[in-house]
């Protein structure tokens, strides 16, 4: 069966059961309403069927095709405008492929997409794919080559038809298949999968332009990167032996955990922000007059530590009143921009303080926080940012 989550209401729709179920398949979002869902395994049969789940009419529907793909599952698929791109995956007779077939959706036609020169992604399963709309790139991560798991990165260059294989540095991520991927502005994210030993709880960031890998966050082994605000968690405490399941919305990604029947049970949500979207609101804050005794600004005494930071900040002064909530947000050293820590204007007024551990961070590396005021009248108002590096110790 096929379960919705509304996250307007953080409500589950479970929709009535169509036909058998199945693994391995892709799902691609063609718009806001639709969802293709391509090939698998039913049963005992590896299939290449395809078919589009209208969220309008909550039904599943199976379109007429013309032209084929060939039957797999545990492949990788994207949207690329009007288009749906399927690479690699294993075929029914077991065998590995690093192919790629494209989806027309205007003549709802399929086609073998050739390549050209001499570089080319080994065949594997379980790896993750997504489209680069600046570069005009497919990128495809990770997976599993039949031997071992893949931390590789490829790009296809949808208009030349030709792979890249581009040399990344930084933290590079373990190899693994089975992960989430997405793109935001000029950032390639990857997060969770499995290594074949175990479950990964983690979130890298690749920059695209510089070719740099950096954790983002750290699950495996404590809650990982947190606000805590006056004492309480500003996300829930993930427990170390728990699969989780991930997926990326926007900018936001979802965490999905279990609960003790299986079933989903908790939903986390960390939202991401580039550094360039931040720098616009920056450019953009009003110059308003403020009849106001002090500015809303981060305070200089930190608590630095090895792996974590305490900052604090103070109100906006009178126009803390009109406040409905702060979000601390924390750019990394390579410009990833994300939200650490949430706090209601209650939270802090009682103190006309408000202070903030970060946990989960790398030791002696340094960290710029911003907070951002979001008032009741729908506006905002941004601090300076200030940066704080962690103790080596």
């Amino acid at each position: 069966p096929l379960a919705v989550l509304k996250l307007s209401t953080l409500t589950w729709e479970l929709l009535a059961h169509e036909g058998d179920g199945r693994t391995g398949q892709s799902s691609v979002a063609l718009s806001s309403s639709k969802l293709v869902m391509f090939g698998g395994r039913c049963r005992q049969n590896v299939t290449n069927d395809l078919r589009l789940f209208c969220s309008d009419s909550m039904r599943r529907i199976s379109p007429s095709i013309r032209g084929s793909c060939p039957c797999r599952e545990l492949h990788a698929a994207c949207g690329v405008r009007n288009k749906m791109y399927v690479m690699g995956g294993v075929l029914g007779n077991g065998s590995l492929r690093s192919d790629i077939s494209c989806l027309d959706f205007e003549t709802m036609t399929w086609s073998e997409v050739p390549s050209f020169g001499q570089i080319c992604p080994t065949p594997r399963r379980g790896h993750a794919m997504c489209y680069n709309e600046t570069r005009k790139q497919i990128i495809i991560f990770g997976g599993f080559g039949g031997h071992c798991y893949l931390n590789d990165v490829y790009c296809f260059e949808i208009e030349k038809l030709v792979w890249l294989k581009p040399s990344v540095a930084g933290e590079v991520p373990l190899p693994r298949t089975g992960h989430a991927i997405s793109m935001l502005g000029r950032f390639l994210f990857i997060a969770g999968g499995t290594d074949g030993r175990q479950q990964l709880a983690d979130v890298y960031a690749l920059d695209t332009e510089l070719l740099v890998w950096e954790r983002v966050i750290d699950w495996s082994n404590e809650t990982g990167l947190r606000g805590e605000i006056c004492g309480k968690k500003g996300f829930s405490t993930f427990l170390k032996s728990c699969s989780r399941n991930f997926a990326f919305h926007n900018n936001h990604l979802l965490m999905l955990k279990p609960g003790v029947d299986g079933l989903p049970a908790e939903l986390e949500i960390a939202q991401f922000t580039s550094p360039d979207a931040i720098q616009a609101m920056w450019r953009t804050q009003s110059d308003r007059e403020q009849d106001v005794a002090s500015k809303l600004e981060i305070l200089d005494d930190v608590i630095a530590m090895a792996n974590s930071l305490v900052i604090s900040w103070r109100p906006p002064g009178k126009a803390a009143e009109r406040v409905r909530k702060y979000k601390v947000m924390m750019m990394t050293r390579t410009g990833v921009v994300k939200e650490v820590a949430v706090s209601s204007r209650k939270d802090v007024e009682r103190v006309n303080q408000a202070i903030v551990k970060v946990t989960g961070l790398n030791p002696n590396v340094e960290y710029a926080f911003c907070v951002k005021a979001m008032y009741v009248d729908g506006t905002h108002e941004w601090s300076e940012s200030k940066a704080f590096r962690t103790s080596s110790q």
